[in-house]
């Protein structure tokens, strides 16, 4: 509005693209077509028309399939497509390729902000920005959905008068050169008045990026969790766990380390599995607090998992210097991918970590890893990122931890049952129909092994087995302190 030189025109898609993130992908090419249909009559009444296309997210590939199928009914180019963070999610690199290509007009850039997970990571322009390099996470955010976002805000604020010149890039000849923050002195403006001589990857240093943190062990504790009290010893003192009165050798002990952005005092998945736990009296059930070295920078977090990894592994020995640990079985609950790409440097969970590593999938290839990675792979609803119910990746992402916390409950153990599948095809078309069958979450089937599908329902409760308990599961995981201290007030 700050333009009156600028026929400011916007495209309602919303009716298309409100639904199942699978369907408004597949209609991202549709709508593009019949925007097509729109721009020809526009310049078919003038000509001289200067055309940019804009476009957020799947919005981006609606205006590239836009300008391509323009070019097929016209034979002409439009003058210029911005892209503001691709959407990558179910755009594979044959299709993305298609609808993001230097060739669908005059001149192309591409704003990166959330590289790699919600946007696109590979340069796909004439000219690709990278604010801040090809870190997901964008300067002052914590989601990924902030970081999505922040293409938008940049390239708004650069078309504002006076303000095109807040962006300035400096070129990078390579991806490796950007990463290493190896780029040449010449620069060029991103945003609405970008320099179109300028081709090639090009990123933004900002300010204002948090510190990585090395761990430090002294500060590392172990979380003992009982309905009443929680108790909290050091790592390199984790034998004084023995002592509590309630921790007992002859018991199955469960130690549950959190993901990003979670605190031991904070964290709706440690609440979940806690609640669920706290019904199992015969579990000494522990949590790795260790929030201070994965509530920061998530490629600070990501950096710090395998030092935390070591920290947790001495503590573990501190462990077994009064009690040996036998029979160790690794649960994964959808794995972590952004940034667990190299095998070398920081290869993540693997099959062999443990004597027995089962993984739930439930956020496939997005926020999670996708391949099978462990003895037992079990993939609730199948191979899509969003699982039944949900209708974005962090409901999904989400959703592993819901499982397993239901089938932790006692009479829930056989809630989730899943069927061998002879191969990854089979995976896909949800046609396994193996004699071999396990149970997933809490209590599985120690002697199968390969990837398994399992039928979830949409809500809660998730599995198709699901048993009504006799007890609700309120008064199971009631705190039998908090009633014997009620008892107390009532005598008294």
């Amino acid at each position: 509005m700050c333009r009156p030189d600028v026929n400011f025109v916007v495209v309602d898609t919303s009716s298309y693209l409100d639904m199942l993130y699978m369907w408004s992908v597949q209609n991202t090419n549709i709508i593009g077509d019949y925007i097509s249909l729109g721009l020809k009559q526009l310049t078919d009444a003038n000509p001289s028309a200067e055309i940019h296309l804009i476009g957020h997210s799947l919005g981006a590939h609606i205006m590239a399939f836009a300008a391509r199928q323009y070019q097929n009914l016209t034979g002409r180019l439009v003058d210029r497509v911005t892209g503001l963070d691709p959407a990558k999610p179910c755009f594979k690199a044959q299709s993305r390729s298609d609808g993001k290509a230097s060739d669908i007009a005059r001149f192309v850039d591409v704003i990166h902000t959330n590289a790699g997970l919600l946007g696109e990571d590979s340069p796909v322009a004439h000219a690709d920005f990278y604010p801040g390099g090809d870190d997901p996470i964008q300067n002052g955010c914590i989601f990924f959905e902030c970081s999505h976002s922040r293409a938008i805000e940049y390239f708004a604020e650069s078309v504002y008068p006076g303000q095109e010149q807040n962006f300035l890039a400096s070129k990078c000849s390579s991806m490796e050169n950007m990463r290493a923050k190896a780029c040449s002195s010449s620069h060029s403006v991103m945003g609405y008045e970008v320099d179109k001589n300028a081709t090639g990857s090009s990123t933004l240093f900002m300010g204002g990026v948090p510190p990585q943190i090395q761990p430090d062990i002294t500060k590392m504790h172990f979380q003992y969790m009982t309905p009443c009290l929680n108790y909290s010893v050091p790592l390199l003192k984790a034998e004084k766990l023995w002592n509590h009165p309630q921790f007992r050798r002859n018991r199955k002990l469960v130690i549950l380390a959190t993901g990003w952005t979670n605190t031991v005092n904070a964290s709706a998945t440690i609440s979940m599995i806690s609640r669920a736990f706290m019904c199992r009296p015969r579990v000494n059930f522990v949590i790795v607090d260790a929030a201070y070295y994965v509530d920061t920078l998530y490629k600070w977090s990501a950096l710090n998992t395998d030092l935390i990894g070591e920290h947790l592994a001495v503590g573990l020995h501190h462990l077994i210097k009064v009690s040996p640990l036998i029979d160790i079985h690794l649960i994964a609950l959808d794995p972590a991918k952004p940034c667990f790409r190299n095998e070398k440097s920081l290869p993540g969970l693997m099959r062999g970590d443990a004597e027995l590593v089962d993984v739930i999938h439930t956020n496939n290839g997005i926020l999670a890893k996708r391949d099978p990675i462990g003895d037992i792979d079990f993939y609730p609803g199948g191979v899509h990122p969003i699982k039944p119910g949900c209708l974005t990746i962090g409901c999904s992402h989400t959703r592993a931890v819901e499982y397993f916390a239901e089938s932790v409950y006692p009479q829930q153990e056989r809630s989730f049952v899943g069927i061998r599948c002879s191969s990854w095809k089979m995976l896909e078309w949800h046609r396994c129909e193996s004699d071999i069958t396990s149970t997933m979450g809490y209590l599985i089937n120690r002697k199968a092994n390969g990837i398994f599908y399992v039928d979830v329902n949409g809500r809660s409760p998730f599995g198709k087995n699901y048993n009504v308990p006799r007890q609700g599961i309120a008064e199971c995981a009631k705190p039998s302190c908090i009633s014997k201290f009620l008892s107390k007030l009532q005598k008294s």
